[in-house]
């Protein structure tokens, strides 16, 4: 071999080598570059669906406070155009409906006071909450006597506080002579501002989706940012623990003129999903609902996602370089399997992105819906109180009300099924009794004579959301109810295996179709005339909420749930009483 072949040979050597290194070198920052994009596609893909999400649960939020205060403002109308308080302010029929209206507001709202004052702004009567602050006082009595005289119209104020200090909201409605015109007196309604938003959103907990309220003047009344409760959205207290960003400024400045709004920006404490949605009283935007999320948490709920494509993507790295050298090396290559998984990965984030977007489109349609019934269910059902209150003793007409109450709870479980599945609210996590909790569902079926609950004797502790549980028990009983046309047994067996606590609901009723097994908890999906398709779906999720799996099999119909022993306190296995 003379000297130029041997360098022609070792050029080809090195050469070769050369090739390698830069097809692994390329190769590999390809890798890189398409790993950023696909995890700048996802994350962006996962923040613009939770945006779509969080914007119906702010609507539905708004909503739901909108009719707890049109109930609230119902009432005081009821009161202060009834008979009874135009003949006289105060009498014996009056004190009766005084009774029985605060009774029925505490029922569905927690309560600090109903009040009743004469014309000269007096306090004549309270009705109380045994367990709040007694007595009520209007800190500002003169501007209030002065606007009701003008204007002789309902008020709502966040500006008056109970006698312990905490902020409440005072709904007032004037008594006018219907005859003469005249002001007789003011009947009024004080509510905790805390308990009342509490009940539709979290106010206490900043370190996840959180809720803030503020009135018609822009203050803030309710939210877990104690600092910034009665400060003006603008004002410099709020500024400052936001930051002067211009992007809060105009959605805020979008919302408080009445129209639902989105925003994300950066605050002191970091990147925030802001949407924001008006209150409607009487037509009046009188408080703005802002529902806060720190993308951090939504990002964090990516992880799982990224790191099972980060894997993916790795072994198709390894599987590319190696098919090269091989190709380099060996002088062939086999393309064919390197394109077959790129194909799958296509497929496969395709099919994400379609599932995703079908998901977003039931959710909008579904929050549409509920929000369209909502309303006028709620006009009929105070209707029906205000003509029962007025034909109480004529028991034809009773029977005929009754009747009519039955199908529009019918029809508000129905809403309730889709708000269940839309709603965005947090656990709240406490150790329960599974006997009692169970218990509870079963005593609502106590009156169907031909179904029998067959529980078990032992009881067990278990750490979940109580309410949320409840209504998980309450769906599979439901099901197995009118699978069994309302005869028959439903059998609940539960226990501890290793580190969960499986709990099966067995019915006798048939087996579910096969080619039905698969789809039971897709959305939207029911053999039922009267079914939203939502019952199993808010199952599953409020399940997998608390990190448990929801599962279903035939021969018998057995639904098992399975959740981790994650409890507050050791957990404890006790012999029932009952």
């Amino acid at each position: 071999m003379n000297f130029r072949s041997s360098n022609l040979m070792q050029l080809r050597k090195y050469g070769s080598l050369i090739i390698i290194v830069c097809v692994m070198l390329v190769t590999f920052i390809t890798f890189l570059y398409n790993q950023q994009i696909i995890e700048h596609e996802i994350r962006s893909s996962l923040i613009e669906q939770q945006i779509k999400q969080i914007d119906l649960s702010t609507k539905s939020v708004a909503n739901s406070v909108s009719l707890d205060l049109q109930f609230l403002n119902d009432q005081m109308y009821f009161l202060a155009t009834s008979k009874q308080f135009q003949e006289k302010l105060l009498s014996a029929e009056s004190y009766g409906l005084i009774d029985d209206t605060f009774k029925r507001i505490d029922a569905r709202i927690p309560t600090v006071a109903l009040f009743v004052m004469d014309n000269k702004f007096t306090t004549m009567e309270v009705r109380h909450d045994a367990f709040s602050v007694t007595g009520f006082e209007l800190s500002e009595k003169q501007e209030f006597m002065d606007k009701m005289n003008e204007s002789l119209r309902p008020e709502i104020s966040t500006k008056y506080r109970s006698l312990d200090g905490s902020y409440q909201i005072t709904i007032t409605h004037p008594v006018v002579n219907k005859n003469t015109g005249e002001l007789i007196g003011v009947v009024g309604v004080a509510i905790p501002t805390a308990k009342l938003f509490a009940h539709h959103g979290n106010i206490i907990d900043v370190n996840t989706q959180y809720l803030i309220v503020y009135d018609k003047d822009k203050i803030n009344v309710a939210g877990p940012l104690t600092d910034l409760l009665n400060v003006n959205y603008f004002g410099n207290v709020a500024t400052k623990y936001y930051g002067n960003s211009n992007i809060r400024t105009e959605h805020a400045s979008i919302v408080f003129s009445g129209i639902s709004n989105h925003a994300v920006y950066k605050t002191g404490v970091g990147e925030v999903i802001d949407v924001g949605s008006p209150v409607l009283v009487n037509g009046q935007n009188e408080y703005f609902v802002f529902l806060i999320t720190p993308t951090e948490k939504v990002i964090a709920q990516t992880n799982t996602i990224l790191k099972s494509s980060e894997s993916q993507n790795l072994v198709i790295l390894i599987t590319i370089v190696s098919a090269f050298v091989l190709f380099l090396l060996k002088r062939s290559a086999d393309m064919k399997k390197d394109t077959e998984i790129k194909l799958q990965r296509d497929r496969e984030m395709h099919d994400i992105k379609v599932k995703n977007e079908r998901l977003s489109a039931m959710g909008t349609l579904a929050a549409r819906l509920a929000h369209d019934l909502r309303n006028p269910l709620s006009v009929i059902k105070n209707t029906l109180e205000i003509i029962y209150l007025q034909n109480r003793y004529d028991e034809k007409t009773t029977n005929y009300l009754q009747r009519i109450e039955r199908s529009v709870s019918r029809m508000s479980h129905q809403v309730n099924s889709v708000l269940d599945f839309v709603r965005v609210q947090p656990l709240d996590i406490s150790n329960n009794s599974l006997f009692v909790v169970v218990s509870k569902i079963c005593e609502n079926y106590a009156n169907l004579i031909n179904i029998k609950f067959d529980l078990p004797q032992s009881d067990l502790q278990i750490t979940c959301d109580s309410k949320k549980m409840e209504i998980v028990f309450e769906n599979l009983m439901r099901n197995a109810i009118e699978a069994m046309n309302n005869s028959g047994t439903i059998t609940i067996r539960w226990k501890q295996a290793d580190h969960d606590i499986v709990i099966e609901v067995q019915d006798d009723g048939p087996s579910i179709p096969e080619e039905n097994l698969e789809k039971i908890f897709d959305p939207m999906f029911t053999t039922k005339q009267t079914g939203t398709g939502l019952g199993l779906v808010s199952c599953r999720n409020i399940i997998e909420q608390h990190g448990g799996t929801l599962t279903v099999r035939n021969n018998p119909v057995t639904f098992t749930i399975s959740i981790p022993q994650k409890s507050l306190s050791p957990n404890l296995i006790y012999k029932s009483n009952k």
